[in-house]
């Protein structure tokens, strides 16, 4: 998992990207069976606190950038999803955008896709590649 310092330190900072990741390590580690973490090897979490990607967030499997958004006159601090991006020498994809997850919600909602990746995908299935393969349907 990586993420940028987020609005812990930087004045572009939404959200408080640090923040989410011990969340959402916090709430993996919780979840694991005894497989423990061998259904998430490649999964790559990239958490950026703004749009500007200092976290990479666009080429993370799950990718995620703090953003502002409104529930009737209010804001609250938010997550915009990415899923499926990929970097490498082989490969080189940007995640599609995904929904926006309030910010309390993102570590439960990461676990939830998770979960379901790790029971529905094929044998020797990527991550990358059940997204595809999901949306292909949808």
């Amino acid at each position: 998992m990586t993420s940028c310092p987020g609005a812990d330190t930087c004045g572009l900072g939404i959200t408080s990207s640090k923040g989410l990741a011990r969340a959402i390590r916090s709430e993996l580690i919780s979840g694991l069976d005894e497989r423990g973490t061998e259904p998430l090897s490649g999964i790559r979490i990239k958490i950026s606190g703004c749009p500007n990607s200092c976290g990479q967030h666009h080429i993370g499997t799950i990718g995620l950038h703090g953003v502002a958004k409104k529930a009737g006159e209010l804001q609250m601090p938010a997550y915009q999803v990415h899923l499926g991006g990929e970097a490498g020498r082989d490969a080189a994809r940007i995640g599609d955008a995904m929904d926006k997850i309030p910010a309390k919600r993102v570590p439960a909602a990461v676990a939830a896709l998770l979960r379901r990746y790790t029971e529905a995908r094929t044998p020797d299935e990527t991550f990358e590649a059940f997204v595809r393969r999901v949306r292909e349907r949808s």
